[in-house]
């Protein structure tokens, strides 16, 4: 199985980009239902600018804390020519995407997708992770695959096949996400609920402990499985003027054994929860 999913994945990995202006739909899940342009074939290029308020627990890899509280700068945006697209996901903390719209109908939409940051729940503490390991690995980002999207009135369907691109640990990650929005007078309320799949590649390169680390961070060493994680997120959009948006949202997620078993955790969670606020200026 893990065969064929590396040959479908390479053979997906073609992709071009480039920045002017198109009218093909090819946003995340997430930017769609917070920016309400849920109709298919909808598409608004722009760049958002935004101070982030964060506090999230969970398992860390800290003895003393099981918590994290920042004031960010984030940076969301997209933009295409044609059927081909970029997209940055900063209030997701999921990198920059780069992309090709490959197909799409009145419902449906197929892209060819590109990401430095393989954006998997089970991971939202590598933040933490990289503050607190000088020598944490932090390559094997950058993964390929496709991308298919259906719209259904005000409801979302996600689902998603990756392969890592690097060669660093040649893991697969597939995603399954619904998604609503609501139209409250000004208010656009969001809801999202998502299953995720990582292999046993993606999760030893991340959280396992092999030989070298063992000896390095002093631990036992640890080889991690397969994981499956589930994920709701419910949050609000506000227009505050033409350029102005305010934006709220909490999720919470639930963490593999086969993850949060990792020696590298040194508090133990089986879920983490995670609320932000931001104020963000668009361009």
């Amino acid at each position: 199985m893990q065969q064929s999913f590396k040959s479908y994945f390479l053979a997906l990995s073609a992709f071009c980009l480039s920045m002017v202006a198109s009218q093909t739909l090819a946003k995340d899940i997430g930017q769609t239902l917070r920016d309400n342009s849920i109709e298919s074939g909808f598409h608004n290029n722009y760049i958002e600018l935004g101070m982030q308020a964060f506090y999230g627990t969970g398992p860390t890899f800290s003895e003393t804390s099981d918590h994290i509280a920042i004031i960010n700068i984030i940076i969301n945006g997209s933009y295409q020519w044609d059927d081909f697209f970029i997209e940055m996901h900063g209030e997701d903390a999921r990198g920059l995407s780069l992309g090709y719209n490959a197909w799409n109908s009145e419902n449906w939409s197929f892209d060819i997708l590109a990401s430095d940051s393989f954006g998997q729940s089970q991971y939202e503490n590598r933040l933490w992770a990289r503050q607190e390991l000088k020598h944490w690995r932090d390559g094997g980002n950058w993964i390929v695959g496709g991308r298919l999207m259906g719209y259904f009135g005000n409801n979302m369907v996600q689902f998603t096949l990756q392969h890592d691109a690097t060669n660093d640990h040649k893991g697969n990650l597939a995603s399954l996400v619904l998604g609503r929005s609501w139209q409250l007078r000004n208010w656009n309320v969001h809801s999202m609920i998502g299953v995720e799949f990582g292999d046993e590649k993606l999760n030893n390169f991340f959280v396992g402990v092999d030989k070298r680390r063992a000896s390095y961070y002093d631990l036992p060493r640890y080889k991690s499985g397969n994981s499956i994680s589930y994920s709701a997120e419910i949050g609000v959009t506000y227009p505050i003027s033409e350029d102005w948006v305010f934006k709220a949202a909490t999720r919470v997620t639930s963490l593999d054994d086969s993850i949060v078993d990792s020696p590298f955790y040194q508090t133990k969670k089986s879920s983490a929860v995670s609320v932000r606020t931001s104020i963000n200026y668009v361009f």
